[in-house]
This record gives C-alpha cells, structure tokens and sequence, in this order.
C-alpha cells in the first residue's frame, strides 16, 4: 500500500503459483501472532524470498496499528488466542481493556531495514526517513493523482513534460498543497479538458 499509495511506485501481483501468506507458513500460521512473524516465515521459501526483501520493509513499521488502525505497543505471546467480548465476564468496557493488558506482555518489533536505505523502528521512524529521502517522489505521486482526478482520465507519456515543468514550479516552495491545486488548475492538461 505505501508504495502504490504514497510513493506512486507500481508494485506488481505476485505470480500465480506463489502460496497465500498462511499456507506458506504451514503449521506455525497457527501459532503466530505477529505479520512480521508471518513474512519471515514466508520468505524462507525459495520463490517468495526477492520479492518480499523488497516490498516487507515498507509494511512491517506498522506492525504498532492492529487492524482498525489502534496503536499496540503490545501483543500476546505467541499461541495466546485473545477472547472475544463476553458479557458475563466483561461488565464494562474497561473490564474487557483489563483483561487485554493483562495478556498483552510482549514488545512488538516494528524494526525493518528500507531497500536501499536505513533501518527504521516504527511509524515515526519511517515517515521521518520518508520526508527526508522521499519527498519528491511522494510529490509527484500526489501531483499524478491530482490531475488524473482533474481531468477525469489517466495520465500519458505526453502530459510527463508538463507534470515535470508542475513539479519543478512547486519544488521551489516545498511542494505546498494548496499551490499544488493552483497549479493543476493553471496547467495546459487541465484547460484543455474544459
């Protein structure tokens, strides 16, 4: 996601014959708990291994979020199963809070080493490195879906130069998003769709 999403990059499905992360782990699918966990374990097979060294370490710094986006700082021990919400044993929602600090014990690691870059620990790490060694990329990335946004269809090689000359204009005062908009309004591909 974040190399599609925020840095405009074209990550390619994976081929047909590769196994679904689970099923690549086998048996100890069951017993992790972490995708980082998971992703090792995938990338020991043969066939999975170039192309997951390349796309684990953008996702892995998010390992702090479970799935609707709430930072964990900790999680279970590996084969510990957490209960769902029971109503005779969770009273209230902090009963149930309680009850998930008391098996939430183990540190996650959000560490991951960026292809061609650092090693990063966590969100704030990465969006650090992102906006120091990424921001021209995340730019036209923005820049790119803006104006397929403006002028209702995709963009061609043609529109390259005038995205360039954009970027160049916007570069100057750090990319500000407001004259990002102005610009689009302004540029010879959008006037020509009016």
């Amino acid at each position: 996601w974040l190399r599609e999403a925020i840095l405009g990059q074209e990550v390619k499905p994976p081929p047909a014959e590769v196994p679904a992360l689970s099923d690549s782990a086998g048996d100890s699918a069951e017993d992790s708990v972490l995708i980082k966990d998971l992703l090792a374990l995938h990338r020991n097979k043969k066939d999975c291994h170039d192309c997951h060294a390349r796309l684990d370490p953008w996702g892995i710094p998010f390992e702090h979020y479970n799935a609707v986006g709430k930072y964990q700082p900790l999680v279970p021990k590996e084969g510990i199963r957490i209960r769902g919400f029971d109503h005779n044993k969770d009273i209230q929602r902090s009963d149930y809070s309680n009850y998930l600090k008391t098996i939430n014990t183990v540190k996650v690691d959000a560490s991951a080493k960026i292809p061609n870059g650092p090693s990063v620990n966590g969100m704030e790490e990465l969006k650090q490195y992102l906006i120091n060694h990424k921001e021209d990329a995340i730019a036209e990335n923005v820049l790119r879906k803006l104006m397929t946004y403006a002028i209702g269809r995709e963009l061609t090689f043609r529109d390259r130069a005038e995205i360039q000359k954009i970027l160049k204009k916007l570069k100057v005062d750090g990319y500000r998003f407001r004259d990002m908009v102005i610009e689009v309004c302004k540029s010879s591909i959008f006037r020509q769709y009016q």
